[in-house]
């Protein structure tokens, strides 16, 4: 199993941080410019049991992705879970932590199996990690720039 891991600081509430990541709908504000993610179903608002259904395409990559919300503790957590797509196991925890009335601590952990055995793992873990890099702090800066300006 990989992980990936990701956290930064955004100067808005809790309750406003985690609203905002629960609204599939700002998962498209988030995704970086070359990624087209296109909401095929959402649960809305997410709760437990929460199914999200994603064509996701890029350079590369051109899948429906469907997810669903196994854990949801707002506005401390949640977590999605691949029920199918690209990856043979995926699994994103969104935790959400008050630093003050005014910030909060936003870190995902992904746990992931990258999909055709032992050649996806020898020839994809790099590129699966440098694309999860580019992805997450392409949403840092654009988490950041929506909350933070509102």
């Amino acid at each position: 199993m990989l992980l990936f891991e990701n956290e930064f600081i955004v100067r808005a509430g809790i309750q406003d941080v985690f609203d905002f990541h629960a609204d599939i709908n700002n998962l498209l504000r988030i995704s970086p410019a070359d990624t087209q993610v296109e909401i095929l179903k959402a649960d809305s608002p997410l709760s437990l049991g929460s199914e999200v259904h994603l064509r996701v395409r890029d350079r590369i990559l051109n899948a429906v992705w469907k997810l669903v919300v196994t854990r949801f503790d707002p506005p401390n957590h949640f977590v999605d879970r691949q029920i199918s797509g690209v990856f043979r196991h995926w699994e994103h925890e969104h935790l959400f932590e008050s630093i003050s009335e005014s910030e909060t601590r936003v870190k995902d952990i992904i746990r992931y199996e990258l999909p055709f055995g032992l050649i996806g793992r020898v020839f994809g873990r790099g590129k699966a990690e440098r694309r999860l890099m580019v992805m997450f702090a392409h949403r840092e800066k654009m988490t950041k720039q929506l909350l933070e300006s509102a």
